[in-house]
């Protein structure tokens, strides 16, 4: 008998989610038969967690002006005319909200939120002049940096 050395006898595959797990798993077989019930419940399990990760949909200027020219020049209301192009309901009903408020802001964009930079534009000016007057520097050198002595 010879033995083939690189043959794979098995496919290994990284899964990085538990989501992408039970969409690959092989189904499970039982010595009885599965309830149809209980074969619902684990492809609902599977279907809600792929359903839990939101899918934003970002429209461009384009689209708004197309919704915006049947909202106003054929009176539709803004669902029907959101529906009439393709955009989500709720999202054409805050775009005509936010006209009312102000009718410059509907192609605006949002302001970014969440956290700050830690480091400004000041503080990697100064650790790229350090490291060019010490190119020799380590990174815990440069890490007990202290800022006191700059204006930053």
């Amino acid at each position: 008998m010879d033995l083939v050395v690189d043959e794979e006898l098995f496919a290994i595959e990284t899964i990085s989610s538990r989501t992408q797990f039970l969409i690959n798993k092989p189904p499970e077989r039982h010595l009885h038969m599965m309830l149809p019930a209980a074969a619902e419940r684990d492809s609902e399990d599977a279907a809600m967690e792929l359903s839990n990760k939101r899918q934003y949909t970002f429209y461009s200027d384009d689209e708004k002006t197309r919704f915006f020219h049947l909202f106003f020049s054929k009176c539709l209301s803004a669902a029907a005319a959101a529906r009439q192009l393709g955009i989500h309901v709720r999202a054409a009903q805050r775009w005509v909200r936010r006209y009312r408020k102000d009718p410059e802001s509907i192609f605006e964009k949002k302001k970014r939120s969440g956290r700050r930079r830690i480091l400004g534009e000041e503080h990697k000016k100064f650790l790229l002049n350090y490291i060019d007057d010490n190119p020799s520097a380590v990174v815990t050198e440069v890490y007990s940096l202290q800022f006191y002595d700059n204006s930053v």
